[in-house]
């Protein structure tokens, strides 16, 4: 701003140094008979400077204003600029989080299917023991012996089928938590895809009105400053 007011005054003195010089030339070869008309252009063109010197100052002090509103547009921007970044990292998070949930679940499942072999296993067993024990029923007298030892066989085989029970129902309980954790992450990453969506909309939307509002103050200074030249060409005429 300094340097548009020292550029100005400097046009500005030579316009009164050309008028003075012009004013006391007038004097010397007219007489003093010219000297209310050399005074009253001299007014004149006093008016006019100081008309300018202050249209010149709302010039600047609205070139002022534009560049404080460029540079807060400039911050605004970087503020969503870094808004994204973060968005960006606590997606990145997300993803990763969702991947280690998928891993336990498949972990999760890979043992829960051994167990169920197990299970099946067992159950082919028992299933082999309850036909012997039907058997061995039809022969109760030759094979009276052994009944107490198939009862003992049976017992041990409730106590496995009861643990297996214990198993498959802790094993069902950590696949359901399982899937609400996958879930719950899924639907996380689906409003943080949504918020990195909305907020990249709203930074392009800003930006356009910016660089519109930007253009349009530009042009506005641009006619002010035309006005202002042609202004002093005229006045630079009419004293010539």
């Amino acid at each position: 701003m300094a340097s548009r007011d020292m550029a100005f005054a400097a046009g500005t003195g030579d316009s009164l140094a050309g008028g003075a010089a012009g004013s006391t030339m007038s004097a010397t070869f007219g007489g003093g008979g010219k000297d209310q008309t050399n005074k009253q252009h001299e007014n004149f063109r006093s008016h006019n400077v100081k008309w300018l010197q202050d249209q010149n100052a709302m010039v600047n002090k609205a070139l002022d204003a534009l560049e404080e509103e460029r540079d807060e547009a400039l911050q605004a921007v970087a503020k969503w600029e870094e808004r994204r970044a973060e968005i960006q990292r606590e997606y990145a998070k997300l993803q990763q989080a969702l991947a280690d949930t998928q891993e336990k679940c498949n972990i999760s499942a890979a043992e829960i299917h051994k167990r169920d072999e197990q299970i099946r296993v067992l159950n082919t067993q028992n299933r082999s023991l309850m036909e012997m024990l039907e058997q061995e029923e039809k022969t109760a007298k030759e094979r009276e012996a052994n009944m107490n030892n198939l009862s003992t066989e049976q017992d041990k085989l409730q106590k496995i089928s009861d643990q297996y029970d214990r198993i498959k129902e802790t094993g069902n309980q950590q696949l359901t938590g399982a899937y609400t954790e996958i879930a719950k992450c899924e639907e996380d990453l689906r409003n943080a895809k949504s918020e990195t969506e909305q907020l990249q909309e709203a930074e392009i939307n800003f930006l356009e009105q910016s660089k519109v509002d930007i253009e349009v103050l530009e042009k506005k200074l641009k006619e002010s400053k035309d006005k202002n030249v042609e202004h002093l060409q005229q006045i630079q005429h009419n004293e010539v």
